[in-house]
């Protein structure tokens, strides 16, 4: 169990990695962009759509590795009066019956769309640029498949800090 969570915590954070690349390459194209339209008055035509892709890339590959680290925000103050194998049963089934399930839908969704935008060459329609559409889904599809993935593993982690009878750390996962 410990191996495969160490594994997963690798792919978390190797996909926040890349969460981080894009937020690097979101600076970079918004620098860009500013300087060709105040400068020289020639705004691209690609820098909107690339801009709100790497800001989709940063959030959708950065939610596993924000799910590992506790970084998500969450409202608990009255999980931490309840005894701690409370609070741990209280998450697993937390994600058990909502989580899990709704990220497996939208996963599913997402999937669907990626497959549909990649089959009929689908493109962009708000710019002028127009790029075909399904790379961006497919990002957005396997941000939330890794999200899926990390939260199997905070269920698992959660029922060994139950039976451990351990409290809830910081974020709570």
């Amino acid at each position: 169990m410990d191996q495969l969570d160490r594994a997963l915590g690798h792919v978390a954070s190797a996909l926040g990695r890349v969460g981080e690349l894009a937020l690097l390459g979101l600076i970079l194209v918004t620098i860009y962009e500013v300087g060709l339209r105040y400068l020289f008055n020639r705004p691209s035509l690609w820098a909107y759509d690339i801009a709100y892709m790497l800001s989709g890339t940063m959030v959708m590959l950065g939610a596993a590795f924000a799910l590992r680290g506790n970084a998500h925000v969450r409202i608990d103050i009255f999980v931490h009066r309840l005894p701690p194998r409370w609070q741990q049963g209280l998450q697993v089934l937390i994600y058990l019956g909502l989580f899990l399930p709704a990220l497996g839908v939208a996963s599913w969704a997402a999937l669907h769309r990626t497959t549909t935008a990649w089959r009929t060459g689908q493109l962009e329609q708000v710019s002028a640029w127009a790029p075909q559409v399904w790379p961006f889904y497919a990002i957005i599809t396997l941000g939330l498949m890794a999200l899926w993935v990390e939260a199997v593993a905070a269920v698992l982690r959660h029922i060994q800090a139950w039976r451990r009878g351990e409290p809830l750390a910081g974020g709570g996962a």
